[in-house]
Formats: structure tokens, C-alpha cells, sequence
């Protein structure tokens, strides 16, 4: 699972010179931990290092090595949050800085475990380091979620067009509206010519992989919506113009606790639809995207700032339409995304009043989301009816699910 940073520098707790930071290398099997004292990171001293010790006695380690008053600090990486969860429940402070900076940071000519985990420690000390935000156990659960879901499409659209690739060797074009995930597609497609041995084993093979893609697709997207039906804070998100549930779902998986963001501009930077500044010297630049922050919630807000300049009567349309004609269309989609992010800061912060009426938009969004729900509907509708059910999510809405947040004119 991928990490993603907090883009903020932060400054060392503390400067007590006796108190212990320990640089903790960490890898699936094994881990090594250095020991250093000092307030600053060239005048740290390394006093004892323990190199390559088996992951099975991390926690026999922690007693036994670490105090609570150490501070262990360690790099991103994929079992780190599982890692700072065992040391959080003996009690120890720890550390999790971004890795991409920390990897800049090093000597190519002595790379070992060792030094890697005094590298750590020090890059602590300079203070200059980006901290990663650890994600509480239900924004992981949801964040493994969205990944699966994101790859279940992929390997569903790439094994739809390879079928399709190997029909069109044979100058087959299916019909429009034919459906390749039933189950019947493949006995249809074999009838339409004869096919050899080989020919009709790959088409099978094609075929298997598709439905299994595809099944698991659907299964990741009833998750998503069970979720988001037991969350009311999560399922107002879907009011906003260009933003269903897997689009809220993707949010919630991301932004985790948004009191962490103290501001609406807060929240722009790290999902990374802010411009960049480039300013040095006589040199002035800036104005572009740096491709910097969370690149799944950067691109699922692009493809909502499209939606809502294709949709006359949304909140943000006309804005967005007058800025295309100075701007351009993608300087344009990228503006419009960004105050869509800023409505979701105050749409998640409680910031709204009352609804008196649900537009027909929203309202067949909640239909849709009722509808993906496939098997788990009993479970989460219980004895109610979908059209009463449906019902019961209006009323909720028009009781506090309009924003005060007001678009420029």
C-alpha cells in the first residue's frame, strides 16, 4: 500500500541532549535500530547500533532496548504502519518520516542497513524532515479498499481489450450493447465462427479473467457503498456536483480525520491542486502543477471538475466557463477543481444549513447508491423496502446537507 506524505516541515520535540532518538530500519523480515544522543544532527553521537534482528522479536526488543521517553523514528514504507502500531502499544513515541526525501539523503558509496538507520535519526535532528500522517485502522481498512478497487478496473479494462484485440484478428466486431461479463458471452462468441484448439482455449482463458475481474469489481463497489450509507458525515460529500460514492469513498480513504486540515487550503496542497511557485532570483515562475501530493484523490478531482463544467446548472459551471475563455480549459478544470476541494473541507467540517428540497441529481445519485449495493442490500436495508429506505436518506438530507460555502461570482 502506498504512503502518502504530509507536505509540511516539521521541527524536532525536543532539545534535551540526554534524551535518546533511535533510527529504526525497518524491512519484512528484519529490522535494525541505532541509538543516538545529542540535540542536533551533526553533534549527535551514535552509541550503540543493533543490526539485522528478526522481526519476531520486535516487541521483546522494545521492552527490553526502549524506554518510553525514547523517540524512534523510521521511513515510510509498507509495513510501517503496523510496525508504529506495535510500538504504540508499549507506549513509545514514534516518528514516521516521508520517504522520498528521506532516500535523497545518503552516501552512494556506503549503503547498508546500519548506516541507513543513523541516517534516519539525524535527517530527525535537522528538524527538516516531512512527517507521514498515521492513518487510524478504519482509514487503512478504506484505503486497501480503494487500491483493490482500483486494480480490479485495470485488470478488468486490460483483459476486455486484449478479448477484444483477439476478435478483431479475425475481423469480429461484437455488437453494440453485447455484454462480454455474462456468463453466456462465451458460448455466443464461439458460435460466431469455427475456432481451432488453441484459439478457443485463449478465448476462455480471456473470458475467465474478465469474470473474475469483473466480480471482484462489483464486490469492492457494494463494499463502498455499505460504508458510505453507515457514515452520514461521508454520504453528504455526494451532494457536491461531480461526486459519487466511489469518488466520496476515495476521500474518506484519504483525507482520514479532516480535522487534521486546519484550512481549506490545507486540504488543496495535499491532495496537490494548488500551483506551484518557482521564485529565484530575477527568475519568476510557477503557475503549474507540480504533481505533487496524493495523485489518486488529485486525478479523481480532475475527472469531477470536468463532470461539473459539462453540467449547465452546477455550482461551479458558469465560474468555470468564464475562466476557460482567459484561461483555457485546463487551467480552468484544475481552478474548478480546487474549489470543489474547498466545499469538501467545509462540507466535512459541519459548515452547512438546512435543505429544504433535494435537487433530482442528488437524488438519483442516492438511487444509484442504493442499487451498487447488490448482495449486501439485505444486510444494510434490513426489513425496509429500497423506495422507503430511499425516503429515510431524503429526509435526512433536507434536515442538514446544504453548504454555506458560496460559489465566486
Amino acid at each position: 500500500m502506498k504512503i502518502l506524505p504530509e507536505k509540511t516541515k516539521t521541527k524536532p520535540v525536543f532539545r534535551d541532549p540526554e534524551r535518546r532518538v533511535i533510527g529504526f530500519d525497518n524491512h519484512p523480515d528484519s529490522f535494525t535500530a541505532a541509538f543516538l544522543i545529542g540535540s542536533d544532527a551533526s553533534g549527535a553521537k551514535v552509541v550503540k547500533t543493533q543490526d539485522h534482528l528478526a522481526q519476531q522479536t520486535l516487541e521483546t526488543w522494545v521492552q527490553t532496548h526502549t524506554t518510553v521517553a525514547d523517540v524512534i523514528v523510521m521511513e515510510a514504507s509498507a509495513n510501517s504502519f503496523e510496525t508504529a502500531e506495535v510500538l504504540h502499544r508499549h507506549g513509545r513515541q514514534v516518528v514516521i518520516m516521508e520517504s522520498q526525501q528521506c532516500g535523497k539523503i545518503g552516501d552512494a558509496y556506503c549503503a547498508t542497513d546500519r548506516v541507513d538507520a543513523i541516517k534516519l535519526a539525524r535527517i530527525y535532528l535537522s528538524g527538516l524532515h516531512r512527517q507521514v500522517w498515521v492513518a487510524d485502522a478504519t482509514t487503512r481498512m478504506r484505503r486497501e479498499v480503494f487500491y483493490a478497487y482500483q486494480q480490479a478496473v485495470k485488470d478488468s479494462t486490460r483483459t476486455r481489450q486484449r478479448l477484444r484485440a483477439l476478435l478483431n484478428q479475425y475481423r469480429i466486431r461484437l455488437p453494440k450493447g453485447f455484454k462480454l461479463t455474462a456468463q453466456n458471452a462465451i458460448e455466443k462468441i464461439l458460435a460466431l465462427r469455427p475456432w481451432g484448439f488453441t484459439q478457443e482455449l485463449l478465448l476462455r482463458q480471456h473470458h475467465r479473467a474478465l469474470g473474475e475481474a469483473h466480480r471482484r469489481r462489483v464486490e469492492l463497489r457494494e463494499v463502498m457503498a455499505a460504508e458510505l450509507l453507515k457514515e452520514p458525515p461521508l454520504l453528504r460529500l455526494i451532494r457536491l456536483c461531480g461526486l459519487r460514492h466511489i469518488t466520496a469513498y476515495a476521500l474518506a480513504a484519504f483525507i482520514g480525520d479532516i480535522s487534521r486540515f486546519a484550512s481549506p487550503k490545507k486540504l488543496v496542497a495535499y491532495i496537490g491542486v494548488n500551483p506551484g511557485v518557482c521564485n529565484s532570483g530575477e527568475t519568476r515562475g510557477g503557475g503549474q502543477l507540480r504533481h505533487n501530493g496524493c495523485a489518486p484523490l488529485r486525478a479523481l478531482m480532475v475527472q469531477a471538475a470536468q463532470v461539473i463544467l459539462r453540467s449547465p446548472g452546477a455550482v461551479f459551471a458558469k465560474w468555470g466557463h468564464r475562466l476557460i475563455l482567459r484561461r483555457g480549459r485546463n487551467r480552468a478544470t484544475i481552478a474548478v477543481a480546487r474549489k470543489l476541494v474547498t466545499a469538501v473541507w467545509y462540507c466535512l467540517q459541519g459548515q452547512f444549513s438546512a435543505l429544504e428540497e433535494v435537487p433530482a441529481a442528488v437524488e438519483n445519485k442516492l438511487k444509484l447508491l442504493i442499487a451498487a449495493l447488490g448482495s449486501l442490500t439485505p444486510k444494510i436495508l434490513g426489513s425496509s423496502s429500497p423506495a422507503a429506505y430511499l425516503q429515510g436518506l431524503l429526509e435526512s438530507l433536507k434536515q442538514s446537507h446544504s453548504l454555506l460555502f458560496v460559489a465566486p461570482s
